[in-house]
């Protein structure tokens, strides 16, 4: 039967089912034309910017409890003890301690307590070192003492971290949504879970400079004389001859996404656990994401620059077993109440203005 044939044979009123039939079997995305993408990319791009704001005003809003427990996981407790030069008692000392100190300092060590003085430093905490913090009070008191824009470290490349990573998963999903069509939402669950977790593992390896310098500044002190980097630009131009320094501990995600897959592998087999869905997925993704959240941190911060954390760990899961035989399961939750906080808050926000929520 030629083409011609075949549409007569369409047009005829007796084969009006029949067509329908044909209609409704075709993938509807055929039938989408030019003027129709453009819209559907107008309202995309219209609903991406309206959750970005969203989100950019929620996370300066909660960026004080972000830098508060980001510095306590960048608190290495071992080394309080690395350098060989602090006393044995820690702990802030009290104003009468503090007397007795001046008075008993030495001439050549006056710069050195005058720069300790400075720095606002916490405890045996030493300037131009990374602080380490062993409780909420002691991380709030060392960054009250650098003003209350050290609550704020990091926050425009924490928003800039997040367009970037949010785009480029919109950007891959979207792509892989119209190719496939409905083959993609009418697939393996399991297999299309995958494939998303393979897309976002992808973006946050790309976007990784940007995470990367967000926790060099909530670490570094911002006062002057002590801070490490002036900016963003100023922090990329130090290491752009050695440009494998943007992707330090990138290989964290796939393993964190990796665990993230296997813990939600039930929820697509158990129909008890579909009834608590949002729940289980809310707990396993945060009790699974922070462990590797804190090694991710830790990889980005260790560099031999002054104020850094020294080279101590020679990967993801190096990291993962020297934290837990020194400082045991609380070394990598660290700061993990003010984080599910935070988290909660942005999620709360997100879905009670019926917008998508991203990461925290």
């Amino acid at each position: 039967m030629s083409g011609k044939d075949f549409s007569q044979f369409l047009s005829n009123k007796d084969n009006q089912s029949i067509q329908e039939s044909v209609k409704k079997s075709v993938d509807p995305n055929l039938f989408i034309n030019e003027q129709t993408l453009k819209q559907i990319e107008a309202e995309t791009t219209k609903h991406f910017w309206i959750n970005y704001f969203t989100q950019s005003i929620v996370t300066t809003f909660v960026a004080p409890l972000n830098t508060i427990y980001t510095s306590l996981q960048l608190s290495v407790i071992p080394h309080q003890n690395k350098y060989g030069d602090l006393p044995e008692e820690s702990g802030t000392k009290t104003s009468t301690q503090l007397v007795k100190t001046t008075r008993d300092i030495q001439p050549h060590e006056k710069r050195k307590f005058e720069l300790l003085i400075k720095s606002g430093a916490v405890g045996s905490n030493k300037p131009f070192r990374a602080p380490i913090y062993t409780t909420y009070r002691e991380a709030f008191q060392g960054l009250t003492n650098q003003g209350w824009q050290a609550f704020f470290k990091g926050n425009l490349i924490g928003i800039l971290h997040l367009l970037a990573n949010s785009h480029l998963k919109i950007k891959l999903l979207s792509d892989l949504d119209f190719r496939l069509g409905a083959m993609w939402h009418e697939g393996n669950q399991l297999l299309r879970q995958a494939v998303i977790l393979g897309l976002v593992t992808v973006s946050d390896v790309a976007s990784n400079p940007f995470m990367l310098f967000q926790s060099r500044f909530i670490l570094q002190n911002r006062l002057p004389n002590f801070y490490l980097y002036k900016n963003l630009l100023s922090a990329f131009k130090k290491h752009v001859r050695h440009k494998k320094e943007y992707f330090q501990g990138s290989t964290t995600y796939l393993y964190k996404n990796g665990f993230i897959f296997l813990v939600q592998v039930p929820i697509q087999f158990s129909q008890k656990l579909e009834q608590f869905q949002m729940l289980y997925l809310y707990l396993s993704y945060n009790l699974i994401s922070y462990p590797f959240l804190t090694i991710v941190r830790r990889l980005h911060c260790q560099s031999t620059l002054p104020g850094m954390i020294p080279i101590r760990y020679s990967g993801p899961f190096h990291a993962l077993r020297l934290i837990t035989q020194e400082e045991g399961i609380k070394g990598l939750y660290r700061g993990f109440g003010l984080y599910l906080i935070g988290s909660g808050l942005l999620q709360y926000i997100m879905f009670g203005t019926q917008i998508d929520q991203g990461d925290f």
